[in-house]
């Protein structure tokens, strides 16, 4: 089981991002990490596995862990086909002894059919696949969970990518009708306003010119 509670991450004076809590049952699971370039998702998988430790908070993580960067499933011209280099890197890092893989950017390298190759392998793992990438349909074809980084916070949804898609499409369709209704009701008011300036002058004006 992986816990996390009030993380936060700065490089300086900035503050990358902040979590309160998340917790990752040691289940099956595939859980995709999307947010902007710079908003902090290499450097979270970098802390939860381990190799990073600048920052503030409590982390307890049982998984036995295996992080994997971007360049591991690089291909090796030297030894053997880039693409029989890259299926057996696959296989190696599937086969070893963790319950907890991180994969930041898998399919940089990938020509198509290891990219296949790494779908099946993700799907069939028993343990949890953290996943940081570019690639969206690997995201969409994998995981079952999503983490958001958005504004510096750090939300989980227990939903497949799409299902989150449709989620944060209603979630702004919602804040755009709530700021419509806001703007609506403060000009109402203004309006109101202006009328009753307007209502007090000319009772001002009556007043002088009964006097």
């Amino acid at each position: 089981m992986l816990q996390i509670n009030n993380l936060e991450l700065f490089y300086g004076d900035q503050n990358i991002f902040e979590l309160k809590s998340l917790n990752i049952e040691n289940n099956k699971s595939v859980i995709g990490i999307v947010g902007n370039n710079g908003s902090g998702k290499s450097s979270l998988m970098k802390i939860i596995a381990g190799i990073e430790n600048e920052y503030t908070g409590s982390i307890k993580n049982n998984f036995t862990t295996l992080y994997f960067e971007q360049n591991y499933f690089k291909s090796n011209l030297i030894k053997v086909s880039g693409g029989e280099f890259c299926k057996q890197q696959i296989i190696d890092a599937f086969k070893k002894d963790c319950n907890l893989l991180i994969l930041d950017e898998p399919t940089v390298h990938l020509d198509y059919d290891n990219r296949q190759f790494l779908i099946k392998a993700i799907k069939h793992f028993k343990g949890v696949v953290l996943l940081v990438t570019h690639d969206r349909e690997l995201i969409k074809e994998t995981a079952d969970k999503i983490i958001e980084i958005k504004d510096k916070k750090i939300t989980l949804f227990d939903m497949k990518y799409e299902a989150f898609l449709f989620e944060k499409e209603n979630l702004f369709k919602q804040k755009e009708l709530e700021v419509f209704h806001y703007k609506k009701h403060k000009n109402k008011l203004e309006k109101e306003l202006e009328m009753r300036k307007i209502h007090s002058q000319k009772n001002k004006w009556k007043t002088k010119m009964n006097e």
